[in-house]
């Protein structure tokens, strides 16, 4: 995790634990921008490639240059949207998932399956971890949300963040 932050240049990472769910009126506002945006590629948000962005006229639809704050600015944005898009994710496995495994193998709480037979039902749960058991056979854990209410938390505000950073960068170079 440390080496995707260096590799992003983060200095102060976002808590997603610490930060609130989006309120409705929120996510409704967000929905109703995100239906004005034209179709946009990821691409260079995740290289972090802030030059790329300014010349591809889908994002920079005006092609202006940003002056220094706003370059600043979008720069923040590149990187928070890489850290809710992708650091958050070997976060939560690492600070969230991981530490679960080694007990739920103690007391036996997992599924073990041939992936040739296909794997188990998910059943309503969304957030679970599969790895091979070395023999060929995978185990899989489940976290159901009302044990397990930080992962889903974790999960939900760096959804909604990555949504709101992308927008927000789209607000900030289509600006006239």
């Amino acid at each position: 995790m440390q080496k995707l932050l260096v590799q992003a240049n983060i200095q102060d990472k976002p808590d997603a634990l610490k930060i609130p769910f989006m309120t409705e009126a929120e996510r409704q506002e967000l929905a109703e921008y995100w239906k004005t945006m034209p179709a946009l590629s990821e691409g260079p948000l995740l290289r972090l490639d802030l030059e790329g962005i300014l010349k591809d006229p889908a994002w920079n639809p005006t092609g202006r240059d940003l002056d220094p704050e706003e370059r600043a600015r979008a720069t923040k944005l590149l990187q928070d949207y890489y850290y809710f898009t992708r650091v958050s994710q070997v976060e939560r496995f690492k600070t969230l998932v991981e530490p679960k495994i080694a007990h739920f193998l103690e007391i036996g709480a997992f599924i073990e399956y041939d992936q040739k037979d296909g794997g188990p039902p998910f059943d309503g749960f969304t957030i679970t971890h599969a790895e091979t058991d070395g023999s060929g056979r995978f185990r899989k854990y489940y976290f159901p949300q009302d044990e397990y209410p930080e992962m889903y938390h974790h999960r939900q505000v760096c959804q909604e963040r990555a949504q709101e950073t992308f927008a927000n960068l789209y607000r900030l170079l289509s600006r006239n």
